[in-house]
């Protein structure tokens, strides 16, 4: 029997208004886009894949650059993120032919309890490796676990943190904990986005305060543009390497200017 939600108030995954028992959900999801490219950022920079984005999210972050997947002032997001049958999204992931395929959001594991979630990921993994990119505010379910092959992990600080999100939402010690035992077994690392080199100090201070190694952590430029990361990789990268971090960049960007 498939494990479905039932969420209260409390949950950190609560979208108002999103039922993830009903029955749409059973073979559906609200899809933004899925394409083909390399991974742009984190530990697996470069490689090839197939990208799966799910619409909503439990988190506003200022200068998000999918803010269509759940910005519902700027965007129409049942347009923007159409209800889509799962087996549409696997036939079109097929077609790229890809070994790596990144699940990414808005928040992808608020609809790991439904049906179509557990559903597209079996599908998914049919095809290679399977990656979530996450905020870190969900503890992922133990299905999710079991089919999942990696997680890379975003928690919210420095120029991401909003005003509408309190640290207690952004920042879940019971999520962050989960996440970081699947560091220590390899299927999963942690990845923030700075902008100054106090950000990375902040970074620092949060890994010790939630038992995070940083080994396993990768800090990466703020900006939406190529030039906005060839003014804040220089800062972030000496502070990175300074604190014992790991460094990216963002590939995509920069590419977008070759």
């Amino acid at each position: 029997m498939i494990e479905v939600a039932t969420w209260s108030y409390s949950d950190p995954g609560m979208i108002p208004g999103v039922n993830l028992t009903e029955p749409k959900y059973r073979s559906s999801l609200p899809l933004n886009e899925t394409f083909v490219a390399p991974q742009g950022e984190g530990p697996f920079l470069g490689r090839r894949s197939a990208f799966v984005r799910l619409g909503l999210c439990n988190l506003s972050c200022p200068g998000c650059d999918t803010a269509r997947t759940w910005d519902r002032e700027r965007f129409d997001l049942t347009y923007e993120n159409p209800l889509t049958d799962v087996a549409d999204i696997l036939d079109t992931v097929t077609g790229y032919r890809a070994k790596l395929t990144i699940v990414t959001g808005g928040e992808p594991l608020i609809w790991q309890r439904t049906e179509a979630f557990v559903t597209l990921l079996a599908g998914l993994g049919e095809l290679g490796a399977v990656h979530f990119e996450t905020n870190g505010t969900i503890a992922p379910a133990m299905r999710t676990v079991m089919d999942a092959d990696f997680f890379v992990v975003s928690p919210k600080v420095g120029p991401l943190a909003s005003a509408k999100d309190t640290e207690r939402k952004r920042i879940r010690h019971d999520a962050l904990s989960s996440f970081a035992q699947l560091a220590a077994e390899g299927k999963a690392a942690f990845k923030f986005v700075c902008a100054t080199a106090k950000d990375v100090t902040d970074v620092v201070l949060l890994c010790g305060r939630h038992d995070l190694d940083l080994s396993k952590v990768w800090v990466m430029p703020y900006g939406a543009t190529a030039a906005d990361v060839a003014r804040v990789q220089p800062v972030i990268t000496k502070a990175a390497v300074e604190s014992g971090l790991n460094v990216t960049t963002r590939l995509h960007l920069i590419a977008d200017t070759l």
